[in-house]
């Protein structure tokens, strides 16, 4: 739904170096941060409140001595420090959106770069440690004729260690090395003992 309204705004940042691309849109993000916490609160209670709690620090101090008193001051300071929170919380309502917005959009658009063409590029498919040893082919592929690939269409799973969110674990990969002109392909894959055929799509573009 915001796409319509985002990929006009941001999309001319694709043509640019990715970093630089992700400076211009971290120093909107920061403009428009501070523009929205300076016009969505009270900038006068919250300097109000700021001298309120420092007095009464302050106070505190010359009466370290006497608890009850120090007490009671405390329990002012907290309530200063509450309404100052719920001030302070006020502009994270009108922040909150458009930052999802744009990360949602970072995330489409600049998360990975694309596959150029002529580019040399890894295709690797996983499995379970059982597939070990198996064979799976790169059976064909749509359109025919327009993919060079290099390491052949037959591959055998083999042991490989990979890391994940809680270390790191063995699994079985299968491995191509692939490269051709720009267009949207379809991989069709066939394994051994499986009459099963499976499908992936691999997009090559000069484009984000």
């Amino acid at each position: 739904m915001f796409e319509a309204i985002v990929d006009p705004i941001l999309s001319p940042l694709l043509k640019l170096n990715p970093l630089l691309g992700i400076a211009i849109i971290s120093f909107i993000l920061t403009l428009l941060i501070t523009l929205i916490h300076k016009f969505a609160t009270n900038q006068e209670v919250m300097k109000g409140l700021k001298k309120d709690m420092k007095d009464h620090q302050d106070e505190m101090k010359k009466h370290k001595d006497n608890t009850k008193k120090v007490m009671e001051i405390q329990k002012q300071v907290m309530q200063k420090n509450m309404e100052f929170m719920k001030h302070s919380f006020k502009p994270m309502i009108f922040t909150f959106i458009p930052i999802i917005i744009i990360f949602g959009w970072l995330n489409a658009n600049m998360a990975y770069y694309p596959i150029m063409p002529g580019q040399e590029v890894d295709v690797r498919l996983t499995f379970d440690l059982e597939s070990l040893g198996k064979e799976i082919s790169l059976v064909s592929v749509i359109p025919e004729d327009q993919l060079e690939i290099i390491n052949g269409a037959k591959q055998i799973v083999e042991q490989n260690r990979t890391k994940t969110l809680f270390g790191e674990k063995w699994i079985g990969v299968a491995n191509w090395k692939l490269k051709g002109p720009e267009g949207l392909y379809t991989l069709v894959y066939s394994f051994e003992g499986d009459m099963r055929a499976y499908e992936k799509d691999l997009i090559i573009s000069e484009e984000r």
